[in-house]
């Protein structure tokens, strides 16, 4: 049995953890009033910590040493639990990437307890760098084309209250943002620095949603066509000082902005929800696929072999120069071979 620190400047080192750890130990009311253990998360996640086979009363506490002074001080101390029956012991909370404490405290009623702790991490982020806190500091994802998908903590001001991420579109642009796996009442904003002052200000924010309670809440989106320019969205919690933070995972998709790659079948455009129209490049060197999806679209093919499937909606569908393969939708379409519109003059 490794005796843990009695205070956090000598905490045990648990290190990088990743999955699960367990410790036997034992407190009491006069020589050994507490034991602290030291655990790391390289990227944002859950800790949860298990107090078992415990016979008297025991506090049980996830801590935060925000000013580094290795003393537990008021509002350092991020989930409790005080254990008085003899009952097992438990608390977990979501937290950003940093290092924390367990604590094991001897209450007043405590002689000697020996019981075992069991701490474990579920790592959820996908970023080693936190987005910044302001919009100066924003993670910038430069030219927004496709998918991208980060997963990160923010929401609590004493850990990390808002999340910043700068995009560039080079045209105007069906955008998708999607905020998902929350466990706390979480807003997602997007926004446009119309003035350059790095400062979210009222006429700025294009458009705001707020995500349920539950980790498994249903995913909130927000959806807008936006113009060439640069965008931001921050998550967060934008009315309430006291809101627990929370995990999540945000998503971006261009649907309709630029060909994506697909190899030698040349790209693939993925249209909005939105009424669109695509006109395709004549020039393009190779087949070409384009799948519309719900909205009242009009897909015109380029000079290659292209296949052009509707979706729901009324869709106009015009072929072009080359073996075309057209293919409506489940509402009313109107496919044409429209070979000759490359020739017009």
């Amino acid at each position: 049995m490794v005796d843990a620190g009695n205070r956090m400047s000598t905490a045990l080192d648990v290190g990088a953890l990743v999955g699960q750890v367990s410790f036997e130990e034992s407190v009491n009311n006069t020589t050994d009033r507490a034991d602290f253990y030291r655990v790391t998360l390289d990227r944002s996640g859950r800790i949860n910590a298990v107090l078992s086979g415990t016979g008297g009363a025991v506090d049980l506490q996830i801590i935060r040493d925000a000013n580094s002074n290795g003393v537990v001080e008021s509002g350092e101390v991020l989930e409790m639990d005080t254990n008085y029956g003899g009952r097992d012991g438990s608390v977990q909370t979501d937290v950003p990437a940093g290092t924390y404490f367990i604590g094991v405290g001897a209450t007043s009623f405590t002689e000697t307890n020996v019981h075992t702790l069991t701490i474990t991490s579920n790592i959820v982020g996908t970023l080693t760098v936190d987005p910044g806190n302001q919009m100066s500091q924003a993670l910038d994802l430069g030219f927004l084309n496709g998918r991208r998908t980060f997963a990160d903590y923010a929401g609590d001001a004493g850990l990390d209250r808002v999340d910043y991420y700068r995009f560039t579109l080079d045209r105007p642009t069906d955008v998708s943002l999607t905020l998902a796996g929350t466990s706390e009442n979480t807003s997602m904003r997007l926004i446009e620095d119309l003035n350059n002052n790095d400062v979210v200000e009222s006429n700025e924010v294009i458009a705001r949603t707020d995500s349920g309670f539950s980790s498994r809440s249903t995913p909130t989106s927000l959806n807008e066509t936006l113009q060439p320019g640069t965008y931001f969205v921050d998550i967060g919690f934008f009315n309430n000082s006291g809101f627990n933070g929370s995990n999540y995972t945000l998503n971006f998709f261009t649907p309709g902005a630029t060909p994506f790659p697909f190899g030698a079948d040349g790209p693939f455009f993925n249209l909005s929800t939105d009424p669109d129209t695509i006109v395709l490049d004549g020039a393009q060197v190779g087949n070409l696929v384009v799948r519309a999806l719900d909205g009242d679209d009009v897909v015109q093919g380029s000079a290659s072999n292209d296949i052009i499937v509707g979706n729901l909606g009324n869709d106009r569908l015009l072929g072009n120069l080359g073996d075309d393969f057209l293919l409506g939708g489940r509402d009313n379409d109107v496919i044409e071979r429209q070979f000759w519109l490359s020739n017009r003059r």
